[in-house]
């Protein structure tokens, strides 16, 4: 009896959804036009353009909910899409953005990487079991830093290297100072030409905490290092013990690539170096430019509790994908 009202129902739904479809205020696709008015038949091409739109009609008097449905393929974004108290609905009435029935938006940041050759000749400080294996390619043009690959919708794993400790106990006190200072054994790190793209994942003091840290520079023959933000705690040896795989780590330097996926950005020099995990680099291989792709931003009162949300807006059957990770910076 189940299998009997399930035909129907189905029916029900497509039908109701293909409906809404029709009745849709905008339009966007992969393929379309910002010029165009945002119909089915003449999409816009962007969200920003859709959301500008939308905006125009909430500002004349909102009188029933908005729909914007987004055609199938994939969105490149170059700048985060911003939404905020303008964009919310009206009290009784929502904003939607929504994917067109069977259809798959993607938005992303991804930049592909293009024209890989294989690293010849090989730097001395790469691994031995990196030799023969290794790919180069340019960045392009307006990419700068970024700390995470893709490979289509897979992540990759940045070069990291073997764990160690730093070699200092730190006491208990907390001397000024102390979290931009590394303290490391000897050949532990080095004044890498790039250090800028250098980071250390460390755990500081209490196993519980997880940084990583861009390093600001090295002194090999001292064997202390400084951090271009400081740490959770001091960068000392943990008052739990030694982590049999070590508590540090040094991540993106080339001779780090130690199995296939990994890689090292190198910006001075502007090349990504890569271990395909096949034979070579395949045509899916992307960098994000943003960390954000979307952002909803209300207004914060930070000294009482009477912030100002944006409401009634919807997102609804949209995948974001390919962005960068957040990035600890002085000021945050």
């Amino acid at each position: 009896m189940l299998s009997g009202w399930k035909l129907p129902l189905a029916v029900c739904l497509v039908g109701s959804w293909l409906a809404a479809a029709d009745a849709a205020d905008y339009y966007v696709a992969p393929t379309g036009d910002d010029a165009n008015s945002g119909t089915r038949e003449e999409p816009f091409r962007t969200l920003t353009r859709a959301r500008d739109a939308v905006r125009g009609k909430i500002a004349a008097g909102q009188t029933d909910d908005a729909t914007v449905f987004l055609r199938g393929g994939t969105y490149r974004l170059d700048e985060t899409v911003t939404f905020g108290l303008e964009d919310s609905g009206a009290e009784e009435h929502s904003i939607a953005y929504a994917a067109y029935a069977n259809e798959q938006p993607v938005f992303s940041s991804g930049v592909p990487i293009t024209g890989w050759r294989r690293l010849d000749p090989v730097p001395p400080d790469a691994p031995d079991a990196a030799r023969g294996k290794l790919w180069v390619a340019d960045l392009p043009e307006g990419l700068g830093r970024f700390t995470t690959l893709y490979d289509g919708h897979s992540r990759l794993p940045r070069a990291r290297s073997k764990g160690f400790q730093p070699t200092r106990r730190y006491p208990r006190t907390r001397p000024a100072g102390w979290r931009n200072t590394l303290v490391f054994p000897k050949g532990a790190l080095k004044g890498w030409p790039n250090l800028d793209d250098v980071d250390i994942q460390i755990i500081p003091q209490y196993p519980w905490v997880t940084n990583i840290l861009p390093l600001a520079s090295v002194d090999p023959q001292a064997g202390t290092a400084q951090t271009a933000v400081p740490a959770t705690y001091p960068m000392g040896q943990t008052y739990f013990g030694v982590f049999p795989e070590g508590t540090l780590w040094v991540e993106n330097v080339l001779e780090a690539i130690d199995e296939p996926g990994e890689w090292v950005l190198d910006t001075r020099q502007r090349k990504v170096y890569l271990w395909p995990k096949r034979d070579r680099p395949g045509e899916t291989i992307v960098a994000p430019k943003l960390t954000e792709l979307v952002r909803v931003e209300g207004a914060i009162d930070y000294d009482g509790p009477v912030d100002k949300p944006v409401k009634n807006l919807v997102f609804r059957g949209i995948t974001f994908t390919q962005g960068d990770r957040w990035c600890w910076e002085p000021d945050k």
